[in-house]
């Protein structure tokens, strides 16, 4: 599955999930504008204990959350990255890198949960400020 948003211009949050048939594994990239990405930043840059209630807020219990601040390289290139990890009560995971203007995501739910979560994720951490995508959903099954 592809969430595509307005491919002629950066007006809105670009947003891409894949899932695959058999698997219960999905991966998705958020993208952001350099003012969201800062406001997300200055949400998720607080200690682990912090960020369990953000999480809170998007799944009612969180047992266990993990969190790591460094660095990447890419292409010669340093620059900040933030890891996420959070297990569930049921067992779902969801892993969240977020680095360049962008969060990856990785979960082991379909597709359509790991769009709704990313998607709670930024309007919690950037408001108002959020570009909401306007786009379709292609190959749900």
């Amino acid at each position: 599955m592809i969430l595509e948003n307005s491919i002629s211009s950066v007006k809105y949050l670009k947003l891409s999930v894949y899932g695959f048939k058999n698997m219960q594994r999905s991966y998705g990239v958020a993208v952001f504008n350099d003012e969201e990405f800062q406001i997300l930043m200055s949400k998720l840059s607080k200690e682990c204990y912090e960020l369990v209630d953000i999480f809170k807020r998007i799944f009612r219990e969180v047992k266990g959350l993990k969190c790591a601040r460094g660095s990447m390289i890419y292409e010669g290139a340093s620059y900040p990255l933030l890891y996420i990890s959070i297990e569930l009560d049921d067992g779902t995971r969801y892993i969240f890198e977020i680095f360049l203007k962008s969060i990856c995501a990785e979960a082991n739910t379909n597709a359509l949960d790991l769009v709704k979560v990313l998607n709670k994720l930024a309007e919690i951490c950037i408001g108002d400020k959020l570009r909401k995508p306007r786009g379709r959903l292609i190959g749900i099954d």
